[in-house]
Parts: structure tokens; sequence; C-alpha cells
């Protein structure tokens, strides 16, 4: 697993293409990914690269997440996990035990109670672990 502030996904695809090709990560959270709804996945990540994603956008102009999960990897969006954050959420079962993996962001101006959205995740993760 790799996380990367990738600060503007669009400028640097071909750099991240390169590094998928070359390392091929299981799971790569990205930060930073500044696009919209209106690019679509396949023109920045083709999807001969294998992976399963998922996004959270804010604005072309700033933020949003991205989390990239290989396609043998057995996982799923949790939508109830969406918070108001800026963040994305995967479930993966490994070997018959679910893992939780997230792509979270906060701006350095943003308010400190964005802290609070992160340990109301924490809190609910936790509570599906029990489940």
């Amino acid at each position: 697993m790799v996380s990367i502030n990738i600060n503007g996904l669009r400028g640097k695809k071909l750099e991240l293409q390169a590094y998928l090709q070359t390392e091929n990560p299981d799971i790569v959270a990205l930060q930073e990914t500044k696009i919209n709804n209106s690019i679509a996945t396949n023109e920045l990540i083709p999807d001969t690269l294998g992976y399963d994603i998922y996004r959270n956008d804010r604005t072309g102009n700033g933020g949003g997440t991205m989390l990239l999960v290989k396609t043998h990897l057995d996982s799923a969006p949790i939508k109830m996990l969406e918070n108001g954050s800026e963040s994305i959420w995967s479930k993966i079962v490994l070997q018959g035990k679910q893992h939780y993996i997230g792509s979270w962001y906060r701006p350095p101006d943003a308010p400190l109670d964005q802290i609070q959205l992160l340990k109301d995740q924490m809190h609910k993760i936790k509570k599906l672990g029990k489940a």
C-alpha cells in the first residue's frame, strides 16, 4: 500500500501510470487529486492497470481523494463513512478478514472540526469491526 499527495492528478497522470506499471502496488491512496466529475476516471488511470477506483472529488482547483484497489482484491466502497470530510473509504476482505482502507485529506487552512470528522469515521469503523 502507498499513499501519495499527488497535488494535481491531471498534470501527473503519466508519472502515476508509469509508477503503477512499474511498482504494481495493491492499494494506492491519493490526496489532492484536484479533479471534478467532468473528468472520467479512465482518462487518468486506464482500465488496463487493473484497479477498482473510488473517488471523492471536490473541485478542479483543489482537494479531492481517490483510492485505487487492485481488482483481484475483494473490495467495495463504504458509503456509510461519508460525512462531509475529504475522504474515500473501502472495505477489503483478505483471508476472510475485513480491512478498512481510506484516503483522507485535510487542507492546511481547514477548521479543526475536520479532525472530529475523522474521529467519527474511526468510531464507525470500530463498530463495523465488532459486527
